[in-house]
């Protein structure tokens, strides 16, 4: 029967919002999620940038500590398997951390703003054109 409509139903990692859609309605959303999570742990790109995206989405809801580690961790992962959006995601979470309301920076301040253009840098050289501004918003710092 499964040779009639393509196969059996796949269980692995999905590859797109697609089959992460049908993996969660087929084994419900913590078995699905279990799935994506140690996918994304192994390196699975789509799965990082996935389980990133889930997290950004909790964090705006509300979510606690462990939501926000989990969106710099895989933001952080996908970021350095190569996906731009996640570079530029990883930049703005930097400059996030960082106290505008002060004088002067802190050495923490001055490293996130490193951080933070090194991550617009790279998306930036993918092409992202909001990456390309906020790096040129960086410009004056020289450091």
């Amino acid at each position: 029967m499964f040779g009639i409509f393509g196969g059996k139903p796949k269980d692995g990692p999905p590859n797109s919002i697609g089959e992460a859609k049908k993996l969660m309605e087929r084994l419900g959303a913590a078995r699905g999620g279990e799935i994506i999570r140690a996918a994304a742990m192994s390196g699975n790109v789509f799965c990082q940038v996935f389980m990133s995206q889930m997290a950004l989405c909790l964090v705006v809801d509300g979510g606690g500590e462990e939501i926000k580690r989990d969106l710099e961790m895989f933001t952080e992962m996908a970021a350095k398997s190569g996906d731009a959006g996640s570079q530029f995601n990883l930049g703005k979470l930097y400059m996030a951390k960082i106290n505008a309301n002060v004088e002067y920076f802190s050495p923490d301040d001055i490293e996130n703003i490193k951080q933070a253009k090194h991550w617009y840098s790279m998306a930036a050289k993918q092409g992202l054109r909001e990456a390309k501004a906020s790096l040129k918003n960086l410009e004056v710092f020289e450091f």
